[in-house]
């Protein structure tokens, strides 16, 4: 046991409970160098032998026959700090005063309070983080394993340009197609003539670390900047970007079952809650977010202006809208027409696509 945190107390009522000394008694009983072999010998009757520390503090009721040495009334801070639960130095040097105990020395850093107590330090925050212009930088992540899309796909891949925050999203069955969704993203920006991505920021997943996709960064010019492990802060932005189009796209799934009064679970392959469209909620939020006013571009532009230069049209559609598909009648007294369901935005599809559900099939168009 470590000597240094424990309260040792030998009388059998006072540990039941009996005892009537009134608290006012119990002190801090430092015990002094000469004394220590005396007292080491019953603590090694008690505890088999460990090694006994001299910071440590017995808190007994303080009657002299409980008493182990004498009050010290000038302790070392560390050794104070050692008996007084490993507290901070504000708390140790305020009991010390309320005791009328002088503290001497300086609290030097302790490593037993590092191991149990440790923390991550926060990451700093500083100017040129960001890149200058549109493809400078762009920030890779995945968020996944989510449960399977209406297509199958598991992981959400998500860039995000960092002198705009403009982002695209991708649906991947598996993590090793990182390398295959990249080579999507780079033929979708080079419509915009911006020209080549200069470099990206990843973490330390081996979907990034693998050889197949540094290759083909190198051989694209396209640096590769890893932030440094268990530190996903340092790459922030596409971390937040992930959060605020996940959200969304759960309200709007939320949103679509109480407003339009839709029960998914009539929809095969759908759920109560309809998670399996994260996907189509995804792509969705993530086309919204574009042409949203941005707290972190200048003038609060939009990441689609900042990204290609103008506004462009505003359109953006709900994700999930019910409608009427025109099928085949079997008799002449049957409707013309069946309810449906569009989803804006399938997995991997354009914008424009429209995937459409009904209750017994589903279908694209």
């Amino acid at each position: 046991m470590d000597l240094g945190d424990t309260s040792v107390l030998t009388d059998e009522q006072l540990m039941d409970g009996y005892d009537d000394t009134p608290y006012q008694d119990f002190f801090p009983v430092f015990i002094p160098e000469c004394d220590a072999a005396n007292v080491a010998g019953v603590f090694d009757s008690i505890d088999g032998g460990a090694d006994f520390d001299l910071g440590a503090a017995a808190l007994g009721p303080g009657a002299s026959p409980f008493a182990l040495g004498s009050t010290e009334k000038s302790v070392d801070i560390n050794r104070f700090h050692r008996s007084l639960a490993h507290a901070c130095e504000p708390l140790l040097r305020e009991t010390a005063q309320q005791r009328g105990i002088v503290l001497t020395g300086k609290l030097e850093p302790c490593t037993d309070c590092m191991k149990a107590k440790g923390r991550r330090g926060s990451v700093p925050r500083g100017p040129g983080a960001r890149a200058s212009k549109p493809l400078g930088r762009i920030h890779l992540d995945l968020c996944g394993p989510l449960v399977p899309s209406l297509g199958g796909n598991l992981y959400l891949f998500v860039a995000v340009d960092s002198a705009s925050r403009w982002n695209k999203v991708y649906g991947l069955r598996r993590k090793s197609d990182a390398l295959a969704a990249t080579k999507r993203l780079l033929a979708d920006v080079g419509r915009y003539d911006l020209g080549r991505v200069e470099s990206s920021r990843v973490d330390n997943g081996t979907e990034w670390t693998r050889g197949d996709f540094r290759r083909f960064c190198d051989d694209n010019g396209i640096g590769v900047e890893f932030t440094p492990p268990g530190v996903p802060q340092y790459n922030g932005v596409v971390e937040s970007a992930i959060w605020r189009i996940m959200k969304a796209g759960m309200a709007a799934r939320r949103s679509a079952a109480r407003v339009l009064n839709v029960d998914f679970a009539s929809i095969p392959g759908l759920d109560e809650r309809g998670d399996r469209l994260w996907m189509e909620s995804a792509k969705w939020a993530a086309d919204a977010l574009n042409q949203s006013a941005t707290k972190a571009n200048p003038g609060r532009r939009s990441p689609h202006e900042m990204f290609t230069g103008e506004q462009g049209p505003f359109r953006v559609l709900p994700f999930f809208q019910p409608g009427f598909m025109r099928e085949d009648r079997r008799t002449k007294l049957d409707d013309q027409a069946t309810l449906c369901y569009y989803l804006n935005g399938g997995d991997n599809h354009p914008s424009g696509t429209v995937k459409v559900l009904k209750a017994m099939a589903s279908c694209s168009s």
